[in-house]
């Protein structure tokens, strides 16, 4: 578990899980499938439309509009 403070006064913004040897490895064997499968990337005009519904989003919602489309389109893992 890896844990994000504040800068300045180093309290506690959140706290991020980390992978085993084996996980990572089963994430980076998806993640270079689907760059090798050049068939299932987004078209040109779908990854601008992205680009332009996060640019409207505040950071908190960027997560969720980015899971959205992975879990859509292609491989989710969860």
């Amino acid at each position: 578990m890896i844990e994000i403070v504040q800068t300045f006064d180093r309290a506690p913004i959140t706290a991020l899980k980390t992978d085993d040897a084996s996980a990572l490895e089963s994430k980076l064997s998806a993640a270079a499938g689907l760059f090798a499968d050049r068939k299932s990337w987004l078209k040109p005009f779908e990854r601008i439309a992205i680009l332009h519904r996060l640019s409207v989003l505040p950071p908190d919602g960027w997560v969720a509009c980015i899971q959205s489309v992975v879990c859509h389109n292609c491989y989710c893992p969860t």
